[in-house]
C-alpha cells in the first residue's frame, strides 16, 4: 500500500510533465477568438474593444516570441499566419483609431515581429501566399476596408482551416456588392482582388473563371458553362470595415 502512494506523486508529475510538453506543440488563438467573438457583427468589427486591451496586446506578444518549430502541420502554421496577420490589421487600425479609409501606408509603415521575422502587413502577406501558395487564402486575409473579405467571429484553427477558407471564399464571390454576374450583357463583374491576384487563380484553374465555377450557385455555373463572358473590374471600396 505504501508504494502505491509513493508511486501515485510520481505518476502525477509525470502526467503534468507530458501534459505541458503536449500543449507546447500547439499554439492558442483562444484569446483572439474570444476577441472576435464579441466584438464583430456580420463581418464588421468595434476596434474600441482592442484598444487598450491588454489581453490583446499579450496575444500580439505571444505571435511575436512563438517558436514556429513546434508547430508541425501545414494546416496549423497556415492558421497561425493567418490569424497573426488578421490581428495586427486590427492593431493597425486601433495604432490610429480615427481613421476612415485605408491606403498604402496602412500596409507598408508600421512594422512588428511574428515568429521571430520582422514584418509590414505587405510583406507578411507576400510570405503568406509564397510560402503556402493557396489562393483562397487571399480572401481570409481581411485588409480593414470594406472591399476585402469580412473577418469571422473567431479565429482560424487548423482542424477546420479549410471549411472555413472555402466559406470564406463562397460567401465573397456571392457577395452582389463585391461581385455581379449581368446575364443581359453577359458581363461579370468582379472585385479587383481576382486582378491583382490573376497569376495565382489562373496558375490553380487556368482562368479566373474556373476558379470560382464551384463556388457559383448552380444558376450562374450553368450560364457561365452556356455563355462566354466578359470580366470587369469593379472599383475597390477603401472605406474602413467598421462595426
Amino acid at each position: 500500500m505504501r508504494q502505491i502512494r509513493a508511486f501515485i506523486p510520481k505518476v502525477t508529475f509525470f502526467c503534468i510533465i507530458l501534459l505541458n510538453s503536449l500543449l507546447a506543440q500547439n499554439f492558442s488563438h483562444f484569446v483572439f477568438s474570444e476577441m472576435l467573438r464579441i466584438s464583430t457583427y456580420k463581418g464588421k468589427i468595434d476596434y474600441n474593444r482592442f484598444l487598450n486591451n491588454t489581453k490583446f496586446d499579450q496575444y500580439l506578444k505571444s505571435l511575436s516570441n512563438f517558436n514556429l518549430s513546434k508547430l508541425e502541420s501545414e494546416d496549423e502554421k497556415l492558421a497561425f499566419f493567418i490569424n497573426a496577420y488578421n490581428a495586427h490589421v486590427i492593431k493597425n487600425v486601433v495604432s490610429d483609431i480615427g481613421i476612415k479609409n485605408v491606403n498604402k501606408n496602412f500596409f507598408t509603415v508600421h512594422r512588428f515581429v511574428v515568429a521571430g521575422m520582422e514584418f509590414n502587413l505587405e510583406s507578411l502577406n507576400d510570405f503568406i501566399s509564397s510560402e503556402f501558395q493557396n489562393p483562397l487564402v487571399h480572401f481570409a486575409l481581411i485588409g480593414a476596408a470594406n472591399g476585402f473579405p469580412y473577418i469571422n467571429d473567431r479565429a482560424y484553427e487548423s482542424n477546420s482551416l479549410n471549411k472555413f477558407l472555402e466559406l470564406n471564399f463562397k460567401n465573397f464571390i456571392q457577395d452582389t456588392l463585391k461581385n455581379r454576374l449581368d446575364r443581359k450583357t453577359k458581363t461579370y463583374f468582379l472585385s479587383e482582388l481576382f486582378k491583382w491576384y490573376k497569376d495565382d487563380f489562373e496558375s490553380e484553374a487556368g482562368s479566373i473563371i474556373n476558379f470560382i465555377l464551384p463556388y457559383l450557385p448552380i444558376n450562374d455555373r450553368s450560364f457561365l458553362k452556356l455563355n462566354k463572358v466578359e470580366m470587369k473590374f469593379t472599383p475597390f471600396d477603401w472605406t474602413l470595415n467598421k462595426k
